[in-house]
């Protein structure tokens, strides 16, 4: 793995039995709206390009599609299609702004058009957003910031007439705080609160997707066997990469230690590529999740190592359970669920009256500038912050 070799594509398989083509109009109109992306590939052949039709109509090109036996359900993708595909690649600067996001993973981002037609068509395809919460003793108010991106793409969605895939706000509290050496009671109330306040949260500035967001939480690998061997088996092949992957794997860690660094980057397969059984549970009562047959993956830029780590221990580790997968990385380049070095407020100063502060860190002013500006473009976000105050005298 020190040497990293290119993956082939991995394309969605449909059924070829009785398949159809695009169509050339239908086909310019979804070149349109690939072409209108701005975001830049991460890892892979084409890093650092501008995603763009060239890279992407191929695929669907090539792609079987199944005839939906019906005109008005034939119609209704027609003209659904070309508005998920500018959805997916963020093509439009109004969602840009919305949407933080920035960057697509450049290893699986085949991917893309095969998710694009499944939710033109509608059902119950198994594709949810997710985005992966580090476990922390103090969580930073910025943390909203980190779901508004899924949930623009999701409203984008819902306002074009597709069902949006639902949400999945992910804690990795056990293994997180068992790595990194944390009071797990603490991390799982911080979880808590910051669940509660966005829910909240959501209520208020995104009420129609009330029921399309879930948050969970990890269960212990100590009480799951297969869990523990199948993280225990990526570690070890991780273990035999090159020096130069353990010394970077050491320094995104809080410690040094080289066999917790290899089970943090083993895990990010587990949470982000796969759909194991017995990983996730339900945070508190709420609507039931998905088990997902594709993951979209929303993260901040410090995901990009990770990312491509992902990408080689699939094919190296030779796992048979991944999922179809999507990345799309946003601005945060400081994990929004750790304190900024520098300055940061966190959730629970806000809860006890204090004001957005003025002198912060660069990067964490950067991520409440978005939260208070997109927030505000859709209700007033002073009274949110206000009735959070009230909270605790409520208490």
């Amino acid at each position: 793995m020190e040497n990293m070799t290119e993956q082939s594509l991995t394309v969605n398989k449909i059924d070829t039995s009785g398949e159809r083509g695009l169509g050339r109009k239908l086909s310019n109109r979804v070149k349109s709206a690939f072409d209108a992306s701005q975001l830049s590939l991460a890892g892979g052949r084409f890093a650092g390009e501008v995603i763009k039709a060239r890279h992407l109509m191929p695929v669907l090109t090539s792609m079987a599609l199944v005839p939906l036996g019906d005109s008005f359900k034939e119609a209704s993708f027609n003209a659904i299609l070309p508005a998920v595909a500018e959805t997916l690649v963020v093509g439009s600067a109004d969602l840009r702004a919305k949407s933080y996001i920035d960057a697509i993973g450049g290893v699986d981002f085949a991917n893309l058009p095969s998710v694009a037609v499944d939710l033109a068509q509608g059902g119950d395809s198994g594709i949810v957003f997710r985005t992966v919460f580090g476990a922390t003793e103090e969580m930073p108010f910025r943390a909203l910031s980190y779901l508004l991106p899924a949930l623009a793409l999701q409203d984008d969605l819902r306002r074009k007439g597709v069902v949006p895939p639902q949400l999945q706000v992910v804690f990795a509290n056990h293994f997180s705080a068992s790595i990194n050496e944390m009071d797990y009671g603490q991390v799982r109330k911080q979880a808590e609160l910051f669940s509660l306040i966005a829910k909240k949260y959501i209520g208020k500035f995104f009420p129609e997707l009330t029921e399309r967001v879930v948050f969970l939480e990890d269960v212990s690998f100590e009480e799951n066997i297969t869990l523990s061997d199948k993280l225990d088996r990526f570690a070890t092949v991780l273990a035999s990469s090159g020096e130069g992957l353990r010394a970077d794997l050491i320094g995104k860690g809080l410690n040094s230690d080289l066999d917790n660094s290899l089970r943090y980057g083993a895990a990010h397969v587990l949470f982000h590529d796969t759909n194991s059984q017995g990983l996730l549970g339900p945070l508190f009562d709420q609507p039931d999740y998905v088990s997902p047959t594709t993951i979209i993956n929303i993260g901040g830029a410090q995901e990009k190592f990770f990312y491509q780590l992902r990408q080689d221990l699939r094919d190296a580790a030779g796992i048979t359970d991944p999922v179809r997968t999507l990345q799309l990385f946003t601005r945060h380049h400081v994990p929004p669920y750790y304190m900024a070095q520098g300055g940061d407020v966190s959730l629970a100063e806000i809860i006890e009256g204090e004001s957005l502060p003025t002198e912060i860190a660069r990067a964490a002013r950067f991520d409440l500038e978005y939260l208070t500006h997109e927030s505000s473009k859709r209700g007033d976000f002073a009274s949110f912050i206000a009735d959070l105050h009230s909270q605790r005298r409520r208490r």
